[in-house]
């Protein structure tokens, strides 16, 4: 995939107990789903990379590694995760992160950061900072201090995009990237929705 574009991405979670019947969405190839309309007719969407139902955290985030080597070059790397309640989202994206294979895209992205910044013989200083925020019903929320509420995008002069008024941890480690990630988690909001499904903020 390409390292320096926009990569649309398509994956596929286990039917839970609950989901009777036929799928109607399965992958065909590594690029495309297919699916299945109501009068049987299959309907083609191409995607960059398509991952079935068996496809590991580890596997995902092979694809993904690139960005943390982007960032740690200097430039901007984004990763993000979008779908309905219960799709999958907060599985690609925390996953378990006190159980090694099933940790998602951010914690191995923190542990990605750290081991390159220690493997680096250039020279080159590092300073990180790491933020957590949720958002939450359109409102943005600081998750290191959660009192500061319904935060603001902006632009800087150079045309930087940055989250005014939210708390910028300075790390100096792997270990401290992650407790402070930890921190930052175990403030998330997660509220109940129709059908008892649970909703979380990312």
């Amino acid at each position: 995939m390409e390292s320096s574009s926009t990569v649309v991405c398509v994956r596929l979670r286990p039917a839970s107990r609950k989901e009777t019947g036929v799928r109607c969405v399965r992958p065909e190839g590594d690029n495309c789903i297919h699916f299945t309309n109501p009068d049987k007719s299959l309907s083609a969407y191409p995607y960059d990379k398509v991952y079935g139902e068996d496809v590991t955290q580890e596997q995902v985030f092979q694809d993904c590694r690139h960005i943390v080597s982007s960032v740690l070059n200097g430039y901007n790397g984004t990763i993000l995760a979008y779908g309905q309640t219960g799709s999958g989202k907060t599985h690609t994206l925390i996953g378990s992160v006190s159980e090694p294979s099933l940790r998602g895209m951010v914690p191995r992205a923190v542990q990605a950061l750290g081991q390159g910044i220690a493997a680096d013989t250039t020279g080159a200083e590092y300073e990180v900072r790491i933020s957590v925020v949720e958002t939450y019903c359109e409102r943005i929320r600081d998750l290191l201090d959660p009192s500061r509420d319904n935060l603001q995008v902006k632009q800087d002069a150079s045309g930087a995009i940055f989250i005014e008024g939210a708390l910028e941890a300075q790390v100096g480690s792997e270990d401290q990237l992650v407790e402070v990630m930890h921190t930052g988690l175990a403030a998330r909001t997660v509220a109940g929705v129709l059908g008892g499904q649970r909703s979380a903020a990312h």
